[in-house]
Formats: C-alpha cells, structure tokens, sequence
C-alpha cells in the first residue's frame, strides 16, 4: 500500500490553506443560464438578468442592488421611435443621389437562434428599408448576433455581425455597409447618464438639454466621446456599456434620448475602410455589465480590461519621459525669468502657437507657397520646421529655467503640390501611410535637433472620424494615429508628445493633451479618472464661460499669461499651480464620494485636498482634525457670507469676517494671504444695494453701490446711466486709519476707526487717506498727464477687476486699454483739489484707427457720470471707411464750477461698446482750465 511521507503530510494543511486563500480570491460565480426563444434571448447569472429583443437590450435587472434599469413595455416618446427607427445596418452608396439607407429587420425577414456551448446565436437573413410601396427588401443580407458571457468578468458579450453580401459589378462595388446598430432601451428616468463626452458630463432626466425632447443627442469617438465607454448610475449601482474593439478597425457612435420616463442609448460600430471595399463589419463586440458602488466602479473595470489589459496601456509614471509625470502647470506663453523661479523644476510646460515659426507671422510662408503649409518632405529638401530669429535663444532660456519647451507641428501640414510629394503619396492620407508614420517623428527629430527643445506640440484634431483617402498598408486613422506614435516614443524616448485631444487614441502614445470643456454646466470627473493614469490633460479656457471653472478633473488650467483674465482668477490659478506643481497632486477616488465634494486629491505627503461646495466653491487641505482649511475660495450668490482670513484682491467691500455687498447675480473671487487691502472697508451696507464697481488707488478708493435687481443683467454700454430716484441712506465704514469722505451727504466717527456715512443711493462714494493735489490754475492750466496715476479695468456688472496699469503715451496722450466689449470698461482717476474758482476740463478725445465699431467715452467726478460721448471709429463715407479711415478726432469741455473748492476723484472712462474689440483709445492733451468757455 503506498503510503504519503510524513515531509508532505506536514506540509498539505498549509497547502490547502494556500489553495483555499487562492481559490477565495476569484468569485464564486453560478454558471450563467442563457436561454433562447426566437429573436429573444434571456441571460441570467448571479450579477444580473437581462433580455435582449432583436437588435436591443429591453430589460436590465442588477441583482448585486436589487434594482431593474430598465423595463419592457414602456411607451416609446418620439425620440425613442427615431432611435428604434435607427436599428440594423447603414448602407452607403457611392452614387451622389443615393441616401444612406437603414436596412432593419422586418416581417420577411427569417429569423432563427440557438443556445450552444454556453452562448446563444440569432441569426437574421434579410433585411428592408423604408416601408409601404418605398420598401426595399435585400434577402441578401445577414445580421448574425452572437450572445454570451465572460467567465472571468461576468461581462455580457453581445457582438453584431454585418455581411451584406454586395455584389460586385464590372469588378467593383458601387455601395458598402456603413454602421451596424445595438441599442439598449427602456433605462429608469431617474438614472444619471455619465459619459466621458467633453471630459465628462453627468445627466438626468431632469436636467436633460430641452432639445433632447425633439431629436437624440449624437456623440462620436473618438473626437467627442473620448472613451466608447456609457454609464448609468443609480442610488446603489451602476450599469456599465462599452467598446470591445482591440485593434481600433471601427469607430464608435453613440446617440441618446430621454422621453416619456425612459431613457434610450442607440451604440453603433462605422468602418473605417472605403465603402466599396466594404461588405462586412465583424470582430468588434459591446459588453455589459452591473455594478455595486456609484461610477467609478463601472469606469474602473473598462479601465483595467481595456485599456491596460487589452491595449497594455501605461500609466505616465512608469513611461519615459519620466519628468512627463511631474508636469502639473501649462504656461501659454514664455514666462519671465521670475516666473519661472517660482515653479518646480520640470513642473511646467510651455506649448507655442505657429509663431514660433519662420515666416508665419510676416506672411512669407503663405506668399511662397499659397497656403499655410510647410514643404517639410524629404528630410533632404531646404525648408522644414524652421524657427523665427529669436525661438533658439528664448527656448534655451526658458528650458535652462526646467520649463519644457512644445514648439508647434503638424504632420498634416504640407505642400502637397510639390512634385515629389504628388508622385509619391497619391492621395494616401497620412496617418494611414506607414512610411509617413516614419516621417512626421523623424521630422520632430530634426526639431529636436535642432533647438533642443525636450517637447513637441502635435496638432493631432483631425483625428476624429472616417478618413476619406486610401489605407495603403491596412491602416485607418486610428490605428495609424497610435502607431506612428510608439515610432515617435522608440525614436526619441525623452521628448515629451503633446496633443490637442483627450481621448484613448492620443492616450496611448502621447503625454499630454489640450482640450476645451463644452458642457461646463453639466461637468462631471469621469475623464479625469479615465485618463489621468495615462495623458496629463488642461483646459485652454481658464474662464467659467468656457469650462468647469474648478477644473475638476485633477489638471491645472493655463498658467495665467493673458491680460484681460481678472487679477483674482490670475492669482487663485497661479496659486492653484503652484499648489499642483509642489505638492504633485493627483486625483484621488475614496470608496464614498461626499455630495458635498467635487473633487478629491492627495499630495505627496499623503494630505489631502478638495474641491468643495461651499457657498460656491472651495479649494482645501483636511486637518488631521477633519477640518478645512481654505487655500482659495470662489463665492457665488450671496451678498454676505463669514469668510473669516479670507480677502479680495482689489475690493473694498471686506470687513475681515464677512464678504458684504458685492452683486450676488455673479461669482466672486476670493483669494487668501499676502493680498494688498485698501485701509478701508465696508462693514454694513443697505439692504437691496449690493457694489457694482470700485476704484482703488494708492491714496483712495471709490466705491458705486446699485439696487440688486439692476446687477443681474448687463445693460448696453451706449446707454446713458438710467435716472433713478435717489434717497438718503446709511452705510457703516471701518478704517485702520484715518480718512476723509468724498460725495457724501455727511459723516462721523461713532468709534475709533469705525464710521457712520450718509450718502446718497443709487450712486457712489470715496475715502482718501492721502492729500489730494492741489490745483494752482493762476499761471496755467494743469495737464492731467502730468500728475501720477494709474488705469484699471473692471467688470461692468459685477466691478471684478481685471488689470491695472499705468498709461502708454506722452503726458498730453493717455492711452488706456478699451477692455473686452461690451462687460468691461477702464478708468483712469485722479485724487485732486479744484480752485475755489470756476473751472473746467478740456481734452481732445479718440484716434485715427479706422476699426471697430466705435467707443463710449465717460466723464465721471466722485463716481457720477457728468458727461458721455459715443465716436465712431470708421468714417460714414463709404469709400474712406472701405480704406479703414477714421473720423477726425473730437474736441470736448466739461464744466467743474460746482465741484469748485472741493476735494474730488475725477475718472476718465471708455468701454468699447458692444463689439469693439479692436478700438484704441486716447484722451489727448486733458487739462483742467479755470475760464469757462462761451455760451451762445
């Protein structure tokens, strides 16, 4: 009898702990049950069951919850019965007149199924299009729908097959299957829809767009919907859709409706071969399945079996370059020596536009060669890439600082009429030409070369559909796209690749991305968790017009390098960069996602930072404590709010506690520490007023309160200032020294430090704490230009300062920027003292630039408007206005008599009407004179 050695029977308890541990690690699953009858299939495991009828998934029920997403027998709105009107298959013809037309299953068409080995086979053989005498039935045409489960994920496979069987006439096919369909129907109203659409959209039924009611919203991969990934998220769980195509042979679309308590998702693979080549579509599969958790659970999964286990994607950490991993801030534009101290070391990019090139900006590249477009091949021929005179010496000063430096390319951009270009590519489109996949990164060599630049911008937009030339060596633009990159990342693995899209195509072989968020009222982070492991990512619109103005999806937005962006918005994303860069924070995802959280993060300590919502938004660090404390705080909607260490660049309206009397109809900015106050501010303001704008200069401030129900809509910048009818009211005023008050009724220091001030409202006050400049016009009058003084622009509406300067030009030519019409206007301000006689200001307004649509130039003393005058920038002839020939400038006297012996704030003010972006502006020669002209 063969018995077991004593060595081994020590052992075999610990081994079967072992195989027990290893056994228990994979989920226990049942066999999954899939049954068939006719053209309806039922799949039902231990995660879910679901029913799928024709060409649709028609009921979902999450056994993991214990919640149904969707339902038979619901009424079909009318955007569902056009997505329904959508199933089957898209032929394409190649005739002009021929419309696409949709073949989809109908009574004539021959339906069986069968369930074997573990999966279940419909086959449907012809199809029709149109109905009534319009029909059109191809028996020639199959739709085969494969069905089944994967064992080691629990995903429903469902894979629609297309053989149109075209034929072929005189050797050639005049038509091709375009897209096949699978539509999942019936989903619960009161699921949210997240996409990673525009970096990630979150929807439900009652935010749904209002045109969503008519006709289904349409996103395409990869250019729009970044991902081929579809979310639905309910109380406990979640139910996740997604691509299964590995070597990238199709694109994806997606159309989405909500009617009549139901949503309903149409998904569709295109080809992306030439139509007459195409009679298939086959070898791509949707997959399914439910979760327990919210979204991240469903993102998760797509993540971790498509795009590292199918595509054996790597995260930015573990690729090269490997400071490509460090960089959280983008500069737009070359920063000061400065500037560039204050960054991290290899924290910071810099991405150039197409100046950088030589002959762009001086035209020369388009008189030589009749577009924009470089000749660039062969690498043999003179004229490449080649840089402006200055771009050697700037790069190698701003990439000696540890700001990597993107010169901008274009793989596209090239003359295509040069012979030998004409002989050689024939119409082959570029990405899908595998020698052109050699060219584009060896041109970027040259660069590099070069410059020693350690990045290159790659304006990759047009990858975003069908290509519409040939595909020589079986490549289509995707594929190509991802190819021609891994040559780049073999050819040079410690240069930087940036592009122009967030998405999995650009994921797969570039570092960064740039990208415009379109849904900014709808905004949601799934793109940040997506592709924040493979491609840094920011917005180019760091403005809340055009994006999440938190920019919650883990990046940090452009380093401020424009002007007209508002001195708070520049400080609080200077701060925010500064923060990224050194603490390197990355997007964080807890098991628990607090309502109240927009965004989490961690440093590399381990601290961790939020966005939060909190009277608007808050960026903070957790204490230990579980306290906040506020690194920048963006209030919205309130007229007063405790902001204790909290304070506002520029703004008078701050008491130390609380944020009091600002317009609550648009967002303020908040940034903490190390921000300049004025000495003076308000500490109690009437009720209904709210600051409409401020003017702060070294020796005084000037403030204009309006009634709320006039700051929610901004009024046309021609329009005289509206006759309201004024009273008396009090307002309380806190100093840390002492001041004197100017366009008040009357004043009183009720404590020390803290005043009691009436003033007349609708309308405006100031404090100085300086003396004014007493004006001496016995001998000549006093030039204005002369005397100190700065310009400011500022929000109309809100009194948001955008930017200070000192005015260009000589003394006798004040030349203030116009702002951006029609919300923002500058002011230039003096602090003076009149003579006790009559006087008045004289000045010569406007200038000789014959652009634009004309400018509104104000006079204002003690925040009152006396005078306004609106100049047309382009003559009324015809002729001398085609020849951009400006009116003569104009002369304009402004009585002062009965500001005479008086300390006042006299502002010059323009704003650029409504669309006057290209005005310039000039007060010429202002001087105050004591002699009142003649009266007729």
């Amino acid at each position: 009898m063969r018995t077991t050695p004593s060595s081994f029977q020590k052992v075999a308890p610990m081994l079967a702990v072992l195989l027990f541990s290893i056994l228990s690690a994979f989920p226990a699953w049942a066999a999954p049950k899939i049954t068939a009858e006719g053209a309806k299939v039922t799949v039902d495991t231990d995660r879910y069951q679901m029913v799928l009828e024709n060409l649709a998934v028609t009921s979902i029920e999450n056994k993991l919850t214990g919640e149904k997403y969707a339902s038979p027998g619901k009424a079909a709105g009318a955007a569902a019965k056009q997505l329904i009107a959508e199933q089957g298959v898209s032929i394409e013809s190649l005739r002009p007149a021929v419309p696409v037309k949709r073949f989809a299953i109908s009574e004539k068409t021959k339906i069986s199924s069968k369930v074997e080995g573990g999966k279940a086979e419909i086959t449907y053989v012809g199809l029709q299009y149109g109905t009534g005498k319009d029909a059109e039935f191809d028996d020639d045409m199959t739709i085969s729908l494969s069905i089944s489960v994967d064992a080691k994920t629990g995903d429903l496979i469902v894979t629609p097959e297309i053989k149109a069987n075209i034929e072929l006439v005189h050797g050639v096919r005049d038509r091709g299957v375009l897209r096949n369909s699978l539509e999942v129907l019936n989903l619960e109203d009161n699921l949210k829809i997240i996409l990673p659409v525009a970096d990630g959209v979150a929807f439900t039924a009652a935010d749904v767009p209002k045109d969503w009611q008519k006709s289904p919203a349409r996103f395409n991969w990869p250019m729009v919907w970044e991902a081929g990934l579809f979310i639905a998220e309910s109380a406990k769980g979640c139910l996740g859709v997604w691509a299964d195509d590995p070597k990238l042979n199709y694109g994806r679309h997606l159309s989405l409706a909500s009617s009549q308590g139901r949503w309903d998702a149409a998904f569709e693979f295109e080809t992306n071969d030439l139509i007459y080549l195409c009679d298939e579509i086959k070898g791509a599969s949707w997959r399914l399945n439910v979760f327990k958790g919210y979204w991240v659970e469903a993102a998760r999964s797509y993540q971790n079996q498509v795009m590292i286990g199918q595509w054996g994607m790597k995260p930015l950490s573990e690729r090269t370059p490997a400071w490509a991993d460090k960089i959280r801030i983008a500069i737009g534009s070359y920063t000061s020596a400065a500037g560039a101290e204050l960054i991290p070391r290899d924290t910071a990019i810099n991405f150039t536009s197409q100046g950088w090139l030589k002959g762009w900006n001086d035209g020369q590249i388009r008189a030589k060669n009749g577009n924009d477009y470089f000749p660039n091949w062969p690498l043999e021929y003179p004229t490449h890439f080649e840089a402006a005179d200055n771009f050697p010496e700037q790069a190698a000063a701003i990439e000696k600082k540890g700001v990597h430096v993107f010169p901008y390319t274009n793989s596209t951009i090239i003359d295509a009429t040069h012979p030998w270009m004409a002989d050689k590519i024939h119409d082959r489109h570029f990405a899908s030409w595998r020698i052109w996949q050699r060219f584009y990164p060896e041109l970027c060599l040259d660069v590099v070369k070069k410059y020693g630049v350690s990045g290159i911008y790659e304006d990759c937009s047009w990858v975003m559909g069908r290509h519409s030339n040939n595909s020589p060596d079986g490549e289509n633009w995707y594929s190509g796209d991802v190819r021609m990159h891994e040559y780049f990342n073999k050819l040079m693995p410690e240069i930087g690749v940036c592009g122009e899209r967030n998405n999995e195509v650009t994921a797969r072989g570039q570092h960064f991305a740039l990208t415009i968020t379109q849904y900014p009222e709808h905004a949601h982070p799934i793109g940040a968790f997506i592709f924040g492991p493979f491609i840094k990512v920011w917005n180019l619109q760091p403005s809340p017009a055009g994006m999440d103005p938190d920019d919650i999806r883990g990046f940090i937005t452009t380093w401020p390098s424009w002007g007209l962006t508002p001195l708070q918005e520049n400080g609080m994303t200077l701060k925010r960069g500064l923060y990224f860069a050194k603490e390197q924070l990355r997007s964080h995802w807890p098991e628990k996602w607090d309502p109240s959280a927009m965004h989490y993060f961690k440093g590399k300590d381990g601290a961790e930072y939020r966005f939060v919502r909190d009277h608007g938004t808050r960026f903070v660090k957790m204490r230990p404590d579980g306290g906040m404390d506020s690194i920048y705080w963006r209030l919205h909607g309130l007229q007063e709010v405790a902001a204790p260490g909290a304070g506002i660049n520029g703004w008078v309206a701050y008491d130390g506690d609380k944020i009091i009397g600002m317009n609550p109809a648009v967002p303020f900015y908040v940034a903490e520490n190390d921000v300049k106050r004025p000495p003076v501010i308000i500490s109690s303001i009437p009720s209904g007023f709210a600051v409409q704008r401020s003017v702060v200069r070294d020796g005084c401030w000037l403030v204009s309160l309006a009634p709320l129900d006039q700051l929610k809509v901004l009024p046309s910048p021609e329009l005289p200032a509206p006759k309201i009818e004024q009273s008396v009211q009090t307002l309380k005023v806190r100093s840390e020294k002492p001041v004197r008050f100017v366009g008040v009724e009357s004043s009183k220091e009720i404590s020390k430090g803290e005043y009691e001030v009436k003033a007349l409202l609708p309308g405006a006050f100031a404090a100085t704490w300086t003396e004014p400049v007493a004006l001496k016009l016995d001998k000549a009058p006093q030039e204005l230009g002369a005397l100190p003084t700065t310009w400011s622009i500022h929000d109309r509406l809100s009194g948001l300062v955008y930017n200070t300067g000192k005015p260009d030009g000589a003394p006798s030519q004040l030349r203030p920027p116009a702002g951006e019409p029609p919300g923002q206007e500058s002011t230039i301000s003096w602090l003076l003292t009149l003579p006790a006689e009559k006087c008045r200001l004289e000045f010569v307004y406007g200038t000789e630039h014959g652009y634009g649509d004309g400018a509104n130039y104000m006079v204002r003393v003690n925040g009152r408007e006396i005078w306004k005058a609106y100049r047309r920038q382009t003559s009324e002839n015809p002729e001398e206005a085609k020849a951009h020939k400006a009116p003569p400038v104009e002369k304009a006297s402004v009585d002062l008599s009965a500001y005479a012996g008086q300390a006042i704030i006299l502002e010059l003010a323009v704003n650029g009407n409504q669309s006057g972006g290209s005005e310039t502006i000039s007060w010429l020669q202002p001087r105050i004179e004591t002699s009142l002209p003649a009266t007729k």
